[in-house]
């Protein structure tokens, strides 16, 4: 039977498992984000090595760490070219796991904002988007209770979060194959040059 790779760094930490059909045979947490790639590589590694029947990868693509999604792609990526296996990105928001059967995912977008959107069970009803944290309870109405996706936790969670994370192999009907990017809400902060003036010019 084969295996897949499924792997989630939208927050703090970034998670990892491998499943194979329903059963999860190995998961790890690391953090992740600015400056922690080094550990969510070395994970990577050690899946690869405990399984010769690694046949598809699964990837969240956010929304979340700008630093951490763009990590878990390029990862990704690079091990779906060397091994020539497909390779799916599926919103970080379907790791939630919880008894309800239709929710409205939040996540901290900060400055008053929230990234949100409508779940029913591994099914996206409302793609992800920024609202503010005022408006939330108004957007998400009565029948879509508002579940939060904490990226925020000051400590490292243990393996179930790795194995949440392994609903992404169930989660077939929102699979996106090309392109995978992470999926940022909002436009990045970016600093213009200061004008340095003109250059002299010089005989």
């Amino acid at each position: 039977m084969s295996d897949c790779l499924v792997l989630d760094a939208s927050g703090p930490f970034a998670h990892l498992a491998l499943v194979r059909g329903e059963e999860t045979i190995w998961t790890e947490t690391v953090p992740a984000g600015r400056g922690q790639g080094g550990g969510l590589f070395a994970a990577a590694e050690t899946a690869c090595r405990r399984t010769d029947q690694l046949r598809e990868i699964r990837v969240g693509t956010g929304p979340g760490s700008y630093s951490g999604c763009r990590q878990a792609i390029a990862l990704a990526q690079g091990i779906s070219m060397a091994r020539g296996i497909p390779l799916f990105g599926l919103c970080s928001f379907l790791a939630l796991e919880t008894e309800c059967p239709a929710i409205t995912a939040v996540g901290d977008a900060r400055r008053g904002m929230v990234y949100a959107a409508k779940l029913q069970g591994l099914r996206i009803i409302e793609a992800p988007r920024l609202v503010a944290l005022e408006a939330i309870d108004n957007w998400a109405g009565p029948n879509h209770p508002i579940v939060r996706f904490d990226h925020e936790s000051n400590t490292i969670p243990g393996d179930g979060c790795a194995m949440v994370i392994a609903r992404f192999a169930r989660a077939s009907c929102e699979l996106s194959k090309h392109p995978i990017e992470p999926l940022y809400l909002r436009p990045p902060n970016i600093t213009q040059p200061k004008n340095r003036g003109t250059l002299l010019a010089r005989d």
